[in-house]
């Protein structure tokens, strides 16, 4: 779940809001998203305020989606995220995560990866990355989808966590 929720052959642009889980939310947006005929990317987030969530965004593709490469085709630009919670969904903190999307451009963010104050124990122990692209699930689906082509510049991440960028 999301603050914002793109479904599956949805799109949006969300640009300039500040986005609070309130420690309860797996991901600021969680993106199904899929661009159209007409419109070039899933999704587009610039100048976002994440904060009090699990995982900062996260594009998602499942095998019940109706279309291959949901999640895919996004742009992620000029957002903070920060103040992450190990309260919501698995603990495992990231500030961008994917199981398979493709084609996204990350750019001029910044990631502090540190639990919310709220919590107590700032360590951020459940911190895998700021950035996380993985293929463990869609890697054994029916469409073969993998996560690739990525564009990943001119981002700060700090913070405490296992790794900066996992790919």
């Amino acid at each position: 779940s999301g603050v914002i929720n793109i479904n599956d052959g949805a799109s949006a642009t969300i640009d300039h809001v500040e986005l609070n889980g309130l420690d309860h939310t797996h991901a600021c947006i969680w993106d199904e998203g899929v661009k159209g005929t007409a419109l070039a990317y899933s999704m587009v987030a610039i100048n976002v305020n994440c904060h009090d969530v699990n995982d900062g965004i996260f594009s998602w593709w499942w095998s019940s989606d109706k279309n291959a490469g949901a999640g895919s085709d996004f742009i992620i630009q000029d957002s903070y995220f920060h103040d992450f919670t190990e309260n919501a969904a698995n603990g495992h903190i990231d500030g961008y995560q994917t199981e398979g999307a493709q084609n996204g451009l990350i750019t001029h963010n910044t990631y502090l990866m540190l639990i919310t104050p709220n919590e107590g124990n700032n360590s951020a122990a459940g911190a895998d990355s700021a950035i996380a692209i993985w293929n463990s699930f869609n890697q054994s689906t029916p469409t073969g989808l993998t996560s690739g082509h990525f564009t990943i510049s001119n981002n700060l991440m700090g913070g405490h966590a296992g790794f900066m960028s996992y790919a």
